[in-house]
């Protein structure tokens, strides 16, 4: 110190430091990075700091990948923000993904929802007609909101979604269905809840200038359709396909009623009144020139979509009441060897009918294969078949089971001689715990046979307010696993730094590798 006075070369650090410390030291391109991080309610909040951080809140790069959603009926993918509507909807610019249900909740009535100047790319419309009673009508606000997205410049995906007593409550839905159909610049359509039980049949014959018949509408061209078969007219379907069959590079139709808004409504109910059809639908899919994804039931004459050449990934549905087509499916698999990518969602005698008829031509090029038992089958089906035809399946990298399909059998038969391209395999057993999958002799076989494998036991382990399973509380190993987060495990052979796919190892935190 001299005459009380710090030494200037501290004063100069200090000085240093303190403008390292503020916020007026970052540039612009440094906080907006941050602000992405931050949420929607802190952003909110900083608006009202300073004039640089409302400028800086204001910018698209700080919402464009921002998911909003005011009501908890449709999906839990992203949390509910009912409260933050009202200021998103007034002063952000733009947002990824927007969920609106209608009517709306009695706080949100009053909400800018179709003049508003956010300008969304994915925009989801959730109608349930609970307002009979009261005589309001949300149809003309729909139609409204989605010209205005339109006119914004950003829509590219749109979701329509009627509950479906919807029908009958709402005044004039198909209204709502003709405006998306005519919004321009769309990519992807989902539909959802527009039956023959009401006025969408008339519509369709209608002529009219204010209101065109769908068979003369024009619609922007698709890349994406998402359809429901129980509660969407088939020949509605069957036009929007017709319509887009040039540009269409995936097509999902599904038919669990799990594209349903509301779950309290009894399958019994729906089948009645919605019954499955896909009649003419698999002609129209074979002929689709750039159709590269397609997931869906096994529809009436699925075989001749094998014929399809532009066709890699492919997700079949086998339901209870799709199961008198599995002939149709097993012939599709067993003649398209173009695939890339099969997933099968059936009873694990079905699913090894199946896999052995796509391995049954000895030309497949599968490389990543799923099967899934949507029944959990407790009864006992052989897994040879499928053992069997692996050998054929050259070309497989990627195997993805759940418990009722990965039997030890199945396990020990996996070498690199029956499958010397299998790189991942992935298991999964939400009844189980990954640490006595670890203490199996079949995955410890499996493992060690096969250097170039990893395998992942893709189910968190046990713990976190749950009973511990016996394999847990009975033994002291694998410390890490105890950590109470719900981890994944990962398995290998291979010494540390000669693994033949490295990008393996990069996969989620929560993933803990084990090396045998």
């Amino acid at each position: 110190m001299t005459n009380g006075m710090a030494h200037p070369q501290i004063q100069t650090r200090l000085r240093t430091v303190r403008n390292f410390t503020s916020l007026d030291a970052l540039l612009d391109d440094v906080l907006l990075r941050v602000l992405q991080y931050v949420d929607v309610e802190d952003i909110l909040a900083l608006r009202l700091t300073c004039k640089r951080l409302l400028a800086l809140c204001r910018l698209p790069a700080v919402w464009r990948h921002r998911a909003i959603r005011h009501d908890h009926s449709y999906s839990e993918s992203f949390p509910t923000e009912r409260h933050l509507l009202g200021p998103v909807l007034r002063t952000a610019p733009c947002l990824w993904r927007l969920c609106l249900k209608f009517p709306p909740a009695e706080e949100c009535r009053e909400l800018p929802f179709d003049t508003t100047r956010c300008a969304v790319a994915h925009l989801t419309v959730v109608m349930e007609g609970d307002d009979i009673l009261s005589g309001d009508n949300w149809t003309p606000t729909v139609c409204r909101l989605i010209r205005n997205q339109e006119a914004l410049g950003r829509l590219r995906h749109l979701e329509l979604l009627l509950a479906p007593l919807a029908p009958v409550y709402i005044k004039r839905p198909h209204v709502i269905l003709a405006t998306a159909m005519r919004t321009s610049r769309l990519e992807s359509l989902a539909i959802c809840g527009f039956p023959t039980c009401y006025e969408l049949p008339l519509f369709i014959r209608r002529t009219s200038v204010r209101h065109p018949p769908y068979r003369t509408l024009w619609m922007s061209p698709l890349t994406s359709f998402h359809c429901d078969l129980q509660t969407v007219d088939g020949r509605l379907r069957n036009l929007i396909l017709q319509k887009n069959a040039a540009t269409l590079e995936e097509v999902i139709l599904t038919s669990e009623s799990t594209f349903l808004v509301r779950g309290d409504v009894p399958d019994s109910w729906i089948l009645e009144n919605f019954p499955l059809s896909g009649e003419g639908t698999a002609a129209l899919l074979a002929r689709m020139p750039r159709l590269a994804t397609l997931m869906c039931p096994p529809l009436e004459g699925i075989e001749a979509v094998a014929d399809n050449k532009s066709i890699r990934k492919v997700s079949f549905a086998m339901e209870a009441e799709w199961k008198r087509r599995l002939a149709g499916a097993a012939e599709f698999l067993r003649r398209a060897t173009q695939l890339r990518e099969v997933m099968i969602y059936a009873d694990t005698a079905d699913a090894v009918n199946l896999v052995t008829s796509l391995a049954s031509s000895g030309q497949a090029r599968v490389e990543k294969l799923c099967l899934e038992d949507t029944c959990a089958s407790t009864s006992f089906v052989s897994v040879a078949p499928l053992v069997s035809a692996l050998p054929r399946l050259r070309n497989l990298q990627e195997l993805y089971l759940d418990h009722c399909v990965a039997r030890d059998e199945l396990l020990l038969a996996i070498h690199p001689e029956t499958a010397p391209a299998l790189r991942r395999f992935n298991i999964c057993d939400v009844r189980s715990c990954p640490h006595s999958w670890m203490h199996k002799k079949a995955v410890e076989a499996l493992v060690v046979a096969n250097p170039s494998l990893h395998v992942h036991l893709d189910f968190p382990v046990c713990g976190s307010g749950y009973p511990l399973c016996p394999c847990c509380a009975e033994t002291s190993c694998h410390p890490e696993l105890r950590s109470g987060r719900p981890h994944r495990v990962g398995l290998y052979s291979h010494a540390r730094g000669q693994c033949s796919s490295p990008k393996s190892h990069q996969s989620a935190s929560l993933l803990v590798w084990f090396r045998f």
